[in-house]
């Protein structure tokens, strides 16, 4: 089933719009898989992932050349990209009832992710259905969001996808958690504003990444509007902190966002303190002391701003020409 370059100059976003039968050829449901896994977020939008196609398998491949060595030191960001992405194909497979097996990190290269095998049928649920659907429509939302606060049964749906992952999403539900993460974001946006080489690679990219969201008077959001902002305040969390758990929380994060696409839910990423691991323990352990849990639940690897947020355009995607790699690099 390897023979998928056919309308690999289309937009990704393009490509979603036309979803095929559950019934159609494989090749074309792969091929729509792989256009959807390249809508995956990223930061600064560097899309940073590659993919070979050998015989049933797919082999994801970060990119090293399109990472963000100022604000991503370790290649953390970039490799819960990879892991976004991995996310995105695995549930658009399953939805177009291809059944797979994912290896990760299997070690053939140091940059390869993981090995996504192909191994026969299934038959998706509701629920993966409406995965695929909310891709389409899943964007970074920066605006403001609705005043109207996330359900209770949603938000604890929201963290049962991030769970069966191997991943935690842990609502910042207390004033002082949000007050806490909100100046840790005010803290790193002063310190990067003042910063050159942070400047310097902040304008190398088309995107500049995460700013900070607007207020409805349209003005970014500093201090204390970083928490007035935000309806959900939230930490996808990992008990490790390595590649494999970074992979994990990207696969958490794209579960998250899809899910609560389908509920006219949006989200963006907030600027943190979570470049180094020092950074991303202290960010989990001080929210759990907030919140008296029993112990500190392992290192934040992501946070974000969750609400009901409106249809916006889609950000830019190199198209799947760009990505396929001919031979394994």
């Amino acid at each position: 089933m390897q023979a998928v370059p056919e309308d690999t100059s289309i937009d990704p976003w393009s490509a979603l719009a036309h979803p095929p039968a559950i019934d159609a050829d494989p090749e074309l449901r792969l091929r729509f898989a792989l256009h959807a896994a390249l809508t995956a977020p990223s930061p600064a939008n560097t899309q940073p992932w590659r993919l070979l196609l050998q015989a049933d398998q797919v082999l994801l491949f970060t990119d090293p050349t399109r990472g963000l060595t100022t604000r991503d030191p370790d290649g953390q960001q970039r490799i819960i990209a990879g892991g976004a992405a991995l996310g995105l194909l695995r549930v658009a497979l399953r939805a177009l009832g291809l059944a797979e097996h994912s290896q990760l990190l299997p070690g053939d290269h140091p940059d390869l992710l993981a090995r996504v095998t192909l191994t026969g049928s299934v038959a998706p649920t509701p629920e993966q259905t409406w995965l695929l659907q909310a891709a389409a429509k899943r964007r970074t939302h920066r605006p403001p969001f609705a005043a109207r606060p996330v359900r209770e049964p949603l938000l604890a749906r929201l963290c049962d996808m991030a769970r069966e992952t191997g991943a935690e999403l842990l609502p910042l539900r207390h004033i002082n958690q949000r007050s806490a993460l909100a100046a840790r974001v005010e803290a790193a946006l002063a310190r990067d504003a003042a910063d050159p080489a942070h400047q310097r690679e902040r304008t190398a990219w088309p995107e500049p990444g995460p700013e900070p969201f607007a207020t409805i008077t349209g003005s970014p959001a500093r201090g204390d509007a970083i928490a007035e902002g935000s309806p959900l305040l939230a930490l996808i969390v990992t008990r490790d902190d390595d590649p494999g758990a970074w992979l994990r929380a990207g696969e958490a994060l794209i579960r998250v966002l899809l899910r609560g696409r389908v509920d006219h839910l949006q989200a963006s990423f907030l600027h943190g303190p979570l470049a180094r691991a020092s950074d991303r323990f202290a960010v989990a352990e001080e929210a759990a002391v907030l919140e008296d849990l029993p112990q500190t639940p392992g290192f934040a690897q992501l946070a974000l701003r969750i609400g009901h947020g409106g249809d916006l355009p889609p950000q830019p995607r190199r198209p799947l020409r760009e990505v396929l790699l001919r031979t394994p690099p």
